[in-house]
């Protein structure tokens, strides 16, 4: 993959994680992965809303609303434990890229 300019630049995948929906309307937690920055992104297929919070439960209405398939916040942090979803729909996913 070229950059831009005359250098190569060769990038490597970069670690994820599937937050899922485990109950309509409960809060849930990422699994800990020591990180400096992560992307929440929901996925194309969710039906319903997915709130987003960091070091504190989310909840309805008082942080990031990913309502939208594919919305996606990017923020720095230090552990993916921090991320706290919580879901009004069954099945709903979002995806966490992050860099270790």
């Amino acid at each position: 993959m070229k950059s831009r300019g005359s250098s190569t630049s060769l990038r490597s995948a970069q670690p994820a994680m599937i937050i899922t929906n485990v109950s309509a309307d409960t809060n849930t937690v990422g699994t800990a992965h020591a990180c400096t920055r992560a992307l929440v992104r929901a996925l194309t297929t969710n039906t319903g809303t997915a709130w987003v919070n960091f070091q504190a439960a989310a909840v309805s209405g008082s942080c990031f609303e990913a309502t939208k398939a594919g919305d996606a916040i990017s923020v720095p942090l230090q552990n993916t434990n921090q991320i706290n979803v919580l879901f009004d729909t069954g099945g709903d996913k979002v995806t966490v890229v992050y860099e270790a």
